[in-house]
């Protein structure tokens, strides 16, 4: 998909490479139009996400891996760097940033996001999320498991474990009991690792393009100079 004349995925690409933290970018796919630098490693897509994300997670050396997806045209190096900066203190093994409805608000307003009704207010996730490499490739089939079940609220709260589906339950009747650090315990322990939310104040991580009526939002967004959220 182009966006103003330029693949999406540049707008990607131009970020990641102008960011201070990012030493190789692994791009997983096939017949992707990218520029020409020795950074860029291209890589044969597999038959589903989690078998990209591995493809190119086990290409990498780093103690950390950035995930990006390529459909977040107003990605800059500094929100990267930014998440970076307070994602990697934590030692996770899996973090995510975290985006407050009021922030939405404020800097983007009109997005069609989705949010999660916590105890502190409602949220939306990033696509970008810092993962401790090991962790990753040795936890492959419970994070098989996890991506399945992600699109449904029921088999989540299974999957997290009778506490929070006794909790999800009472969210669904209105009492928003859900803390975001318990919500983090839970994760970590289905997960078997350290997740970590990262709460950040700008929606450039969060702002995709899912489909047709994203894309007239971000084409009319791109009209401004800065385009958005500065």
């Amino acid at each position: 998909m182009e966006l103003k004349g330029r693949p999406l995925l540049s707008y990607v690409l131009s970020a990641l490479l102008s960011s201070r933290y990012i030493d190789k970018i692994f791009v997983v796919g096939n017949e992707l139009p990218l520029p020409e630098d020795e950074r860029i490693v291209p890589i044969p897509e597999g038959k589903n996400f989690i078998e990209n994300m591995m493809r190119g997670i086990e290409k990498c050396q780093g103690e950390f891996v950035l995930v990006s997806s390529a459909d977040l045209p107003f990605l800059t190096p500094s929100s990267i760097d930014k998440f970076i900066e307070k994602a990697l203190p934590l030692q996770a093994d899996f973090a995510y940033p975290t985006v407050s409805k009021e922030v939405f608000e404020k800097k983007a307003p009109d997005i069609d996001k989705t949010f999660v009704v916590l105890k502190e207010g409602k949220f939306a996730g990033g696509n970008v999320v810092l993962l401790n490499r090991e962790f990753v490739l040795k936890r492959r089939p419970i994070i098989e498991k996890a991506y399945e079940v992600r699109k449904s609220p029921i088999k989540i709260a299974f999957f997290l474990g009778l506490e929070f589906f006794l909790r999800f339950l009472l969210q669904q009747l209105g009492i928003p009991v859900l803390p975001l650090n318990q919500v983090e315990r839970l994760m970590s322990r289905a997960l078997k690792g350290k997740i970590r939310s990262v709460l950040v104040d700008y929606p450039h991580l969060s702002a995709d393009v899912d489909d047709e009526k994203d894309l007239k939002w971000a084409l009319e967004r791109l009209k401004y100079s800065p385009p958005i959220f500065e």
